[in-house]
């Protein structure tokens, strides 16, 4: 993500394990995240993958509370993503990097 850019997601609506549709690369920036409705999760895609492989035995990334509001989440060159489990029919999040 460049210097002002912003994305907000499609609602997710399904259950079980649900990814972003995309990739953010991060270039070290701290990227601006948000979850609405329900609660997700922000990793790279080594985060994700060991996160689907394991279920919810245990958890990869940095958790992102609805309650919490925005998070400050500073990425490495990796690609970041969001993810989250069973979520609530409407859940979205968005993510800018300013």
């Amino acid at each position: 993500m460049n210097r002002g850019d912003y994305y907000r997601s499609n609602p997710f609506s399904a259950s079980g394990w649900r990814f972003a549709e995309c990739y953010f690369q991060t270039n070290g920036a701290r990227l601006k995240w948000r979850s609405y409705v329900d609660d997700g999760r922000v990793g790279d895609r080594g985060d994700a993958w060991s996160q689907y492989r394991v279920g919810t035995s245990a958890s990869y990334g940095v958790p992102l509370y609805v309650s919490s509001g925005y998070q400050y989440i500073t990425g490495d060159n990796n690609m970041t993503t969001y993810y989250t489990y069973n979520p609530k029919n409407g859940t979205y999040y968005t993510v800018e990097n300013n």
